[in-house]
């Protein structure tokens, strides 16, 4: 009787990241308005260690200024979807911001670029 053999091969990979839909790359938002950024990331078969978001090359976390980021339904139940939102605009807050996603293998990038335009007016009580 002969032997069979079997070969099993697995498949390191690193994440993807993928725009979510009814999203955009590239959003223009006037001063005042509310700014939320949401990423797809497909983590294959290797769990996430980590999710980062940056804003012009600073480190952005969840209960910054103005800002709420979110992982659902969490770091490894697929599909991982990570939010940001940043209310309130004001100026300084254009630029790109960027989400990584990490595993063993190594990471992805997605680049969003947002465009603040007009001034935001404050009236006292």
């Amino acid at each position: 009787m002969a032997k069979l053999h079997y070969v099993c091969y697995f498949l390191l990979v690193r994440p993807s990241i993928a725009l979510s839909t009814g999203y955009n790359q590239t959003v223009e938002l006037q001063a005042g308005n509310d700014l939320m950024l949401s990423a797809n990331i497909t983590r294959f078969n290797l769990p996430l260690t980590n999710i980062t978001w940056n804003h012009s090359g600073d480190i952005v976390t969840d209960g910054m200024d103005r800002v709420t980021i979110t992982t659902s339904p969490s770091l490894n139940t697929p599909p991982v979807i990570s939010t940001l939102q940043h209310i309130s605009l004001i100026p300084i807050d254009f630029g790109t911001y960027i989400v990584t996603a990490t595993n063993d293998v190594g990471s992805a990038t997605f680049t969003f670029t947002v465009v603040v335009s007009g001034i935001l007016i404050i009236n006292k009580v």
